[in-house]
Order: C-alpha cells, then sequence, then structure tokens
C-alpha cells in the first residue's frame, strides 16, 4: 500500500519547485529514492516508476526542476532558469527536504541531465548510493558518424537559431513537447562543445565530482545514438573519479524488447523487465 501528495520545495535562492512523495508503508524506517528528471521533462513522466517502486518498500520524491512542468510560473521567453540550478538549487532542495523529514537512507535515480548536475548539489554528500539512467557528457567528440553531425546541428544551428526567434528552445527540436529557457539551452550547448562537458576545466567543478565517494551505477541503451551513446555515458563514469563506479549496457534483446532508447527504460512496458534493477541496487548499497 502506498499514497502520494503534492508538496513544494525551495530552494536555496527562493524558487519554489512542484514535488510530489509517494510515500510507502511504515515509511520512516523504509530509504527514500530522489528521482532526479532528464532535460525538459516533466516529473508526471516518472510517476508510473514512482507508484511501482513505494509498492515495493521505497519512500520515493519526484520534483519539477525550474522553469519545467509545474515549477513554471512564468513564460519560458522571461525564464532565466540554467541547467546547473538544477543542480546546485534544485536538488539541493530536495535533498535538503529528505534531511528535514528524518530520511537518513537517500538515494538518487538520476535521467539523462542528473548525472551532470548531481555533484553540483551542495548536500549531494547526503546521498548514499545514485542509480543514472543514460546520464552523458555532453561533449560532442564522444558521438559517432550521422549521429555526430546531428549533434553538431543541434549545438552549432538549432539553438542559436531557434533561441533567436523563439525566446527559448522549443521542445520539438529536442525530440518533445516541453521547451527549455534560451539561458538553459546556451549553457547546455556550452557543455557540448567543450570537451570536459559539464566541467568545462573548471577546478572546482571536477572537485565536486571526485568528492563523490559514493556506490554509482551507469545505465547505458543499446538504441540510444543520439542522446547518450555509450561512449558519452562511460566519459561521464571516468569524471565520479571518486566513486565506486559500474556500468551497464543494456541490449534490448535480453529484455524481450524491439529497441531501448533514451526514453525507454520508465515506460511501464519495461516494468517487469527492468524497474527492479534501480531498486535492487540501492538495497545493496543501504
Amino acid at each position: 500500500m502506498s499514497t502520494s501528495k503534492e508538496i513544494w520545495l525551495e530552494a536555496m535562492d527562493g524558487a519554489r519547485l512542484s514535488a510530489t512523495f509517494y510515500e510507502t508503508a511504515e515509511s520512516a524506517s523504509k530509504p527514500l529514492i530522489i528521482i532526479g528528471a532528464a532535460t525538459a521533462t516533466p516529473q508526471v513522466y516518472y510517476a508510473r516508476f514512482a507508484r511501482y517502486a513505494a509498492l515495493e518498500g521505497y519512500n520515493v520524491l519526484t520534483f519539477d526542476y525550474r522553469a519545467v512542468g509545474r515549477s513554471l510560473f512564468t513564460s519560458l521567453k522571461n525564464s532565466r532558469a540554467k541547467m546547473t540550478d538544477w543542480g546546485i538549487y534544485d536538488l539541493s532542495a530536495a535533498i535538503d527536504w529528505a534531511k528535514r523529514n528524518g530520511f537518513t537512507k537517500v538515494n538518487l535515480l538520476g535521467h539523462s541531465v542528473a548525472g551532470q548536475v548531481f555533484p553540483l548539489a551542495k548536500n549531494a554528500f547526503r546521498v548514499k548510493a545514485a542509480y543514472f539512467v543514460a546520464s552523458q557528457s555532453a561533449a560532442q567528440q564522444h558521438w559517432r558518424g550521422f549521429e555526430k553531425f546531428k549533434v553538431w546541428v543541434f549545438w552549432y544551428i538549432l539553438i542559436p537559431t531557434l533561441t533567436r526567434i523563439y525566446g527559448y528552445l522549443p521542445g520539438w527540436s529536442m525530440g518533445g513537447k516541453v521547451g527549455m529557457p534560451s539561458t538553459a539551452a546556451w549553457e547546455w550547448r556550452s557543455w557540448g562543445r567543450h570537451p570536459l562537458g559539464v566541467l568545462q576545466g573548471i577546478k572546482s567543478r571536477k572537485e565536486a565530482f571526485a568528492d563523490i565517494n559514493i556506490p554509482v551505477h551507469f545505465v547505458s541503451l543499446q538504441h540510444d545514438k543520439t542522446l547518450a551513446p555509450q561512449r558519452a555515458v562511460k566519459v561521464l563514469q571516468s569524471q565520479y573519479a571518486g566513486a565506486t563506479s559500474s556500468h551497464e549496457h543494456l541490449l534490448a534483446k535480453d529484455f524481450n524488447a524491439k529497441k531501448l532508447s533514451h526514453f525507454d527504460f520508465f515506460r511501464g512496458k519495461h516494468k517487469e523487465a527492468l524497474w527492479h534493477k534501480p531498486l535492487e541496487f540501492f538495497a545493496q548499497h543501504q
């Protein structure tokens, strides 16, 4: 049995973030999973997984990054949110909420960009274990063939052109429906153009990644060629220099699936085949 309720988080800079708490039975003694979303992906996308995990004995907290989903309080044109804010402020707010509510066994299940911004959270040390699905370095040299050309077009043509036309980056340019502020898009572009991706050659950022000394598991997906190819996932893994890290490349045939792309892991059709994997990982590291 589990219940869910909508709550609000407040970040250090005063930003309010929409969140949902999925509470399992005997919640005080059970571990918590914070779900860090992918770029421009509202928390509702992870609701089915959250309910599944709650039924399996985990408390779960999902939330919308600033300027995403119910945490967007102005037009995307007027928002000055950046991707680094999602780690520095928003993930920090989620971890702070866990502390205030007495959760000592806190785990992070991150999707895509969550793996790039997690170490930027001031209180990342409170997380006991992290499991990242399709989290990657954004540096363009880690792509190959036609996919590398598509990424080049995105960084050098689509982002500069579309943000000037619309005043933000429309969702269709990323293959979805939810757009993002131009400030976030241009920061993302800088990660894609820099050989060190999110690290940007910034000493304090490299140190923040190295300070993560928990068990961290990275998952890459067979058909995720455009957004998070295996090579880019393994590069991000290497940037967690202080962590006890592992990597797993999932092949569709091993799970009776036709394909496994960037957003497939959290789809309901893979519930039986895949959703137990992060829960088993967290259970090993409490």
